[in-house]
């Protein structure tokens, strides 16, 4: 009789621990290589996989798109303010001659591209930089002036708007669509001083704000 030695195979246990780590190597190596790739190729933002290249474009055409509005913005911004000095009459102050020792004031007007640290939002805020100042005439005494002149030094970003008597009158017989009764509550005013400065500066600042 002959016997023959039996050859010992390899326990189960072996088998399946060899199994597991085949396959965690797999995995590790397929996400090593997916996270290459992507890197690589595209940009994540959040809960999206999109192409570099893509988001290379969007960011011009935003970019465009901010300075298209920037320019709108100060465009609109100026035209108020060469409107307002036309309405006020400072183009034309500069050719006020003032009996002694009055002293004629002249707007202080800073356009758009006078401010180097401006930005798009400066010119679309609600409150823009523009001080509205009314008295009776352009030729002010020289202890006015001087403060006029403190309000300037103070204030250089700030464009400021002298309305004598003649640029009151005119606002305030505009064509005003949202206040259609205005010329005819105007008829009411008994002190044309006080009362019809009231509504001019209600006036003034509804339509070009400061």
């Amino acid at each position: 009789m002959v016997l023959k030695k039996r050859r010992k195979r390899p326990q189960r246990s072996n088998i399946i621990w060899l199994c597991m780590a085949a396959v965690g190597s797999f995995i590790i190596v397929f996400n090593v290589g997916v996270v290459f790739y992507y890197t690589t190729t595209f940009t994540y933002s959040p809960g999206v996989f999109t192409d570099s290249a893509d988001n290379d474009h969007d960011h011009q055409h935003n970019n465009k798109n901010k300075i298209r509005r920037s320019q709108r913005h100060q465009q609109t911004y100026n035209d108020t303010l060469h409107e307002l000095d036309m309405l006020s009459g400072g183009y034309s102050s500069k050719y006020i001659k003032c009996p002694p020792p009055l002293i004629p004031f002249h707007n202080q007007i800073v356009r758009a591209n006078q401010t180097h640290n401006s930005t798009c939002s400066e010119y679309d805020m609600k409150i823009p930089k523009i001080l509205h100042v009314s008295m009776k005439s352009r030729c002010l005494p020289r202890d006015l002036a001087r403060s006029m002149d403190k309000w300037k030094q103070t204030l250089p970003n700030y464009s400021i708007f002298f309305h004598d008597d003649e640029a009151v009158a005119k606002l305030i017989d505009q064509e005003w669509p949202g206040f259609p009764d205005l010329r005819r509550a105007m008829r009411c005013v008994l002190y044309k001083g006080a009362m019809r400065i009231d509504v001019w500066r209600v006036l003034v600042l509804y339509k070009y704000g400061g």
